[in-house]
């Protein structure tokens, strides 16, 4: 059986379009597809961009962040905060002993814990100054509440008191 040749030319031109029309379904599902992974792409390269800018802006406020840090620890500093504050009597050339009459209060609203602190001195006057003048102006923020000196010999002897301290830690 022959098949005629306008038959065989009529179905080719039916592959042909056939294909015609497969390869264009693929070729807009590619399309598709490409947008798709485009919008993706442009998604993605925004959050870069906003991971970025927020790197700056943390690296921009580090320097307020440690301040903060230093000026309110957390509350797990409170023995180096003690050996602080021993050092900086040390240096000013004053005795001191440390008691602390109630647990620190924690405030979960501001997340913070307030320190009260009874410092006992014993030194000169100008000693003693010094070192008050030196927790006045520590990196951490510490509040002179109270000053009680007693100098049985005078201001030329020995001088014994009470210096009461506030100070804040951040809660962990």
């Amino acid at each position: 059986m022959k098949i005629p040749k306008i038959v065989f030319i009529i179905f080719l031109c039916l592959v042909e379009l056939g294909l015609l029309a497969a390869g264009l379904y693929y070729s807009q599902a590619l399309a598709l597809k490409t947008k798709t992974v485009n919008n993706e792409l442009i998604a993605w390269q925004q959050k870069s961009q906003d991971i970025r800018l927020l790197g700056q802006d943390y690296r921009q406020q580090l320097p307020a962040i440690e301040l903060v840090n230093k000026t309110m620890p957390r509350s797990d500093r409170m023995i180096p905060f003690f050996e602080m504050i021993e050092q900086m009597a040390s240096t000013s050339g004053v005795t001191v002993t440390l008691d602390m009459p109630a647990l620190p209060q924690p405030d979960t609203n501001q997340n913070i814990e307030t320190a009260l602190l009874k410092v006992n001195t014993k030194g000169s006057l100008n000693q003693i100054r010094e070192f008050v003048k030196t927790l006045e102006n520590s990196e951490q923020l510490i509040v002179v509440r109270q000053v009680i000196l007693n100098s049985p010999q005078g201001l030329t002897g020995p001088i014994t008191g009470n210096i009461f301290i506030k100070t804040f830690f951040v809660l962990q």
